[in-house]
């Protein structure tokens, strides 16, 4: 089995009405939304894809997916700590 393609998938979340509020240190901001960003992971074997969500900031981790995919590209999914080790 191997990596054919990564695909990050950058998603926009809107907030859940008007009146929901949030803010840092006590001040009051109106909550506008957030992206989350899932990641598809497509292999040669017909059917077998897997998914898991990315962590931090949704945009730079989808810059950083899209320069790092080359790396997988063609390695065996299997072998999660050997390839952290060679993005790394």
């Amino acid at each position: 089995m191997r990596i054919v393609d990564i695909v990050p998938l950058v998603m926009q979340a809107g907030a859940p009405s008007v009146t929901s509020w949030t803010g840092a240190g006590g001040e009051s901001a109106l909550a506008t939304g957030r992206n989350w960003l899932f990641v598809k992971v497509l292999t040669d074997v017909p059917g077998l894809v897997g998914i898991g969500e990315g962590s931090g900031w949704p945009r730079i981790v989808h810059a950083a997916i899209e320069d790092l995919k080359v790396e997988l590209i063609g390695q065996d999914p299997r072998d999660s700590e050997r390839l952290w080790q060679r993005m790394r």
